[in-house]
């Protein structure tokens, strides 16, 4: 019979960041497309392009996601590297470790 194991610590980290920026991209997909149309956005690149409206929306999608993401992890690494080992944390008042 096989065992389950439980999921990692990182792989529970993972599954976060990756659901909360998904969720926060959408929203910012949202909020600048409201305001831009990604037609007239590509024809004000300085570049030749074209796209039209649904590519626009997937690619900021994406791009949203992706920064998102890389901002989801560097937040979880700098809470996980500053935080104090247990030897590091003041005594409570009125607490004593002999």
């Amino acid at each position: 019979m096989e065992q389950s194991r439980a999921p990692s610590k990182q792989m529970i980290r993972l599954g976060v960041v990756v659901w909360v920026s998904f969720l926060w991209a959408a929203i910012a997909t949202m909020l600048f497309f409201a305001t831009f149309d990604p037609e007239e956005l590509s024809q004000l690149a300085t570049f030749p392009m074209t796209l039209d409206r649904t590519s626009g929306y997937s690619i900021g999608f994406l791009l949203f996601w992706v920064l998102l993401m890389l901002n989801g992890w560097i937040v979880t690494w700098l809470l996980q590297s500053g935080k104090p080992s247990g030897d590091a944390l003041p005594a409570a008042e009125g607490e004593r470790h002999e």
